[in-house]
């Protein structure tokens, strides 16, 4: 048996073909934390948070799993972002959203951000 990458992953199942093989959708093991959202066209985004902040990766159909792209300023360890959501839209992007804090803190700030298609 091979081992899997760690993290979270992503597959695809085309009617007629089947299951696709399994497309690790993270930079680095975030411990499952994440969120996907789909368009018509069979496009997603998937957004996640770590250490370094929020990250996300679209899915063009045909095309393919694209690069990682930053979604928030690169932070420190001073600071804590927790419960990343993302929706796709008409033109291709989506807008990601995600909880963020000072560790120091107990108050959580609704962070966003708009990503556009690449």
């Amino acid at each position: 048996m091979s081992a899997q990458p760690p993290g979270l992953q992503a597959l695809r199942y085309t009617a007629g073909r089947g299951w696709e093989p399994p497309l690790p959708l993270e930079p680095q093991d975030t411990g499952g934390v994440g969120a996907l959202s789909l368009d018509a066209g069979g496009n997603a985004w998937f957004v996640g948070t770590d250490s370094t902040g929020v990250w996300s990766r679209r899915y063009v159909a045909g095309q393919g799993l694209g690069p990682v792209l930053q979604v928030s300023p690169a932070i420190g360890a001073d600071r804590i972002m927790a419960r990343p959501q993302v929706v796709a839209d008409v033109q291709g992007g989506a807008v990601a959203v995600w909880l963020e804090r000072p560790r120091d803190s107990s108050s959580w700030t609704i962070m966003a951000n708009r990503i556009a298609p690449r």
